[in-house]
């Protein structure tokens, strides 16, 4: 069963499907189009995709599909985890951002909103820390114990 609704960010509008009961799914898909770059040679363009956030149990896919050419993929995306989900410890204060939301493709035509909650099933340690020899910048840095902690997002 495919549902139809309106999605409002700031100003902008936009159409999303609703695809229930797909397989393997935990959730409806949500589909929606969207314009995603795509290599054509020597030039980089803008096409029209639909855009399939697709929640699993233990992954979360992106995929984008071309439009016009339903055989053709651009990009899928695995959010999957591929460390085991330690408890994260008592964080004194929770860090925040000013944030441009998705959907807000141009800073100029949108708000930017305080955020400061996130996934604690994707950041199980939060923003900031991240298993000690997996981040580009481990190497040299002090960490604590399993974890490098770091102040860039």
């Amino acid at each position: 069963m495919v549902r139809r609704l309106f999605q409002s960010t700031g100003s902008i509008q936009s159409q999303v499907e609703i695809i229930e009961d797909v397989p393997g799914a935990v959730n409806p898909v949500n589909a929606k189009l969207v314009y995603v770059q795509s290599p054509n040679f020597h030039e980089t363009k803008l096409t029209l995709a639909w855009k399939f956030e697709v929640e699993m149990q233990d992954n979360w896919y992106e995929a984008y599909m071309d439009a016009s050419h339903v055989s053709r993929i651009h990009t899928v995306i695995d959010w999957a985890s591929d460390t085991p989900a330690p408890k994260p410890s008592p964080v004194p204060l929770e860090p925040s951002y000013r944030v441009w939301s998705w959907g807000i493709n141009d800073p100029s035509e949108g708000k930017r909103s305080l955020v400061s909650e996130y996934d604690k099933l994707a950041s199980p340690v939060g923003w900031h820390s991240i298993p000690t020899g997996r981040g580009p910048l481990a190497r040299g840095r002090l960490d604590s114990g399993l974890f490098l902690n770091s102040t860039t997002t």
